[in-house]
C-alpha cells in the first residue's frame, strides 16, 4: 500500500468514530465520521483536513440546544464529516486511528501485527447513491441492501421485521430482544427504539489477487427498529431497507473503503 496522505488519532465514543484534528495554537478539535451523511456539517466555515481546506455546511446540530451533538454524544464535536469530503479519498478506519489514501490506492495491506479477528476477512462491492455507500447484508429475514453508516452506533432494520418477535428474552430465529435505548439521527433528532441481537452474514466477493479476503463475515450485531420517519427516508431509495452501523469495528481490526469496494479485516 502507498504511503498515507494523512493519519489521525480516533476516539471510539459510544459507538461513534471521533477524529482528532490537531490545530495550531488551539486545542484539538473533534469530528464525527459519518458515512451516512452526504454533507459535511459544522458551526465553522472551513475544515482543514489532509492538507486541504474544505467548506462546510451550517447546522443546528452545533448550536447551543438540547439536541446538539455535544449533548447527544457527550463530547464536544466541531464537525460532522460526510461523504462530500470522504468520497474524495480512500480510507481505513480503526478504533484508534483513521488513515486517508489517494484514490489510486484500491486495496488495504493487512498489518502482520494485527490480532486474530472475530470473523473472516472479506472484500465485497459497494454501490453508491448520492455518494452514500450501500452494502448487501444477509439477515434471518432476507438478503437486503443497507447504508453503511459510521455515524450510527446501532444498525437498523424495518419495523416489519421485528414486530412479530417476542420480547420475553427468548430467541427466535437467532434474534433476541435486548431492551430499549435512546439514539439520534441528524435528520430527525433524538428518539427511543427497541433493539435486538441479530445474526447477519456479509458474503465476500473478492477480486483477482485478493486471496486473503475470501470468505464470509458472520456477525452478531445489535439492530434497532427504524422509527417511522427514518424508515420512510431510508426505504425511499429502491432496495434499501436498513442501516449497517459502526459496531462492525468490534469484530475486526479495520475497515477500508474505496469508492467501489469495502474490506473488513
Amino acid at each position: 500500500m502507498s504511503k498515507t496522505i494523512a493519519s489521525y488519532e480516533v476516539m471510539f465514543v459510544s459507538g461513534h468514530i471521533l477524529l482528532e484534528i490537531p490545530r495550531q495554537k488551539e486545542k484539538v478539535c473533534y469530528a464525527l465520521i459519518d458515512t451516512g451523511s452526504s454533507k459535511t456539517l459544522s458551526s465553522k466555515k472551513i475544515l482543514h483536513l489532509c492538507g486541504h481546506e474544505f467548506e462546510t455546511n451550517p447546522s443546528e446540530l452545533f448550536e447551543n440546544s438540547s439536541h446538539n451533538l455535544e449533548t447527544l454524544i457527550g463530547k464536544k464535536i466541531d464537525y460532522l464529516i460526510g461523504n462530500d469530503i470522504l468520497s474524495r479519498f480512500h480510507f481505513e478506519i480503526r478504533k484508534d486511528k483513521m488513515s486517508f489514501y489517494d484514490v489510486h490506492v484500491t486495496r488495504p495491506q493487512i498489518d502482520p501485527s494485527d490480532k486474530l479477528i472475530k470473523c473472516e476477512s472479506i472484500s465485497y462491492p459497494l454501490e453508491r447513491l448520492h455518494t452514500l455507500p450501500i452494502m448487501e447484508v444477509k439477515t434471518p429475514f432476507k438478503t437486503t441492501k443497507m447504508f453503511f453508516d459510521t455515524g450510527a452506533q446501532l444498525s437498523y432494520g424495518s419495523k416489519n421485521w421485528f414486530s412479530p418477535l417476542p420480547k420475553d428474552g427468548s430467541t427466535s430465529n437467532g434474534i433476541r430482544f435486548l431492551g430499549e435505548m435512546n439514539d439520534f439521527h441528524p435528520s430527525i433528532g433524538e428518539f427511543k427504539t427497541d433493539f435486538y441481537s441479530m445474526p447477519v452474514v456479509i458474503t465476500g466477493d473478492s477480486i483477482a489477487g485478493e486471496q486473503e479476503f475470501q470468505g464470509n463475515a458472520q456477525l452478531n450485531m445489535k439492530f434497532g427498529v427504524l422509527p417511522n420517519s427514518l424508515e420512510y427516508m431510508i426505504t425511499s431509495f429502491k432496495g434499501v431497507e436498513g442501516i449497517f452501523g459502526s459496531e462492525v469495528l468490534e469484530y475486526c481490526n479495520a475497515v477500508f473503503l474505496t469508492n467501489e469496494r469495502m474490506y473488513i479485516y
